[in-house]
């Protein structure tokens, strides 16, 4: 689900609104994420609400939903559904987790497209110390709701994760530019499971 979240997002942004699918196979052919249907035995999305029912658990989950449903910022959706909450409970913490990392690299990636800019119309990237920096020298300010530091060094951008309430907490997420300055590689020492799957192409 979180799969079809992140290109839901992606066509709300580029394409200025989300697509409806009927089915797995309408996800595969207008969003190109293939559903993993182990214990999925329906799933669909309608005005950007993903709903999954669930099967082949054999536990009281099967024939219940799980749901997203975006906020209106888009920035977060919220977990829902009749799945019993004994279930649901991790999920929803990993979820809240993911939700706030995708806050900052919504903000790494603003960074990002600052510093391709400065690379093609100044000829380098330009380092900054941290958010005071990246304000004067980029003119972006950064959402620090979730970051404790963050600076820029030879074009990778770096952020250290607070806030959060989870061991993702004093970790790091970067982004370094691709040698053609065309695309970023999400990297750092943030818990895989909670890093963000948006990454950021070339503008």
């Amino acid at each position: 689900m979180c799969a079809v979240w992140d290109a839901e997002v992606r066509a709300k942004v580029e394409e200025e609104g989300y697509k409806d699918c009927a089915d797995a196979s309408e996800i595969q052919s207008k969003l190109g994420v293939t559903v993993g249907t182990k214990y999925i035995t329906e799933i669909k999305v309608a005005g950007g609400n993903i709903t999954a029912t669930i099967g082949n658990t054999d536990s009281d989950a099967d024939g219940k939903t799980l749901t997203l449903t975006p906020e209106a910022t888009c920035e977060a959706w919220m977990l829902g559904g009749n799945v019993p909450a004994k279930y649901i409970s991790r999920m929803m913490r990993m979820q809240e987790v993911k939700v706030k990392l995708t806050c900052v690299l919504n903000t790494m990636c603003c960074v990002g497209e600052l510093e391709a800019r400065a690379k093609v119309e100044e000829g380098g990237y330009k380092d900054c110390a941290d958010a005071s920096e990246i304000q004067s020298k980029l003119g972006v300010t950064v959402d620090t709701r979730y970051i404790t530091e963050i600076k820029v060094a030879g074009g990778t951008i770096t952020a250290t994760i607070g806030n959060t309430n989870s061991d993702a907490d004093g970790k790091t997420l970067t982004l370094t530019p691709e040698a053609t300055g065309e695309a970023w590689m999400l990297g750092g020492t943030v818990p895989e499971e909670y890093k963000p799957r948006r990454m950021l192409g070339a503008h």
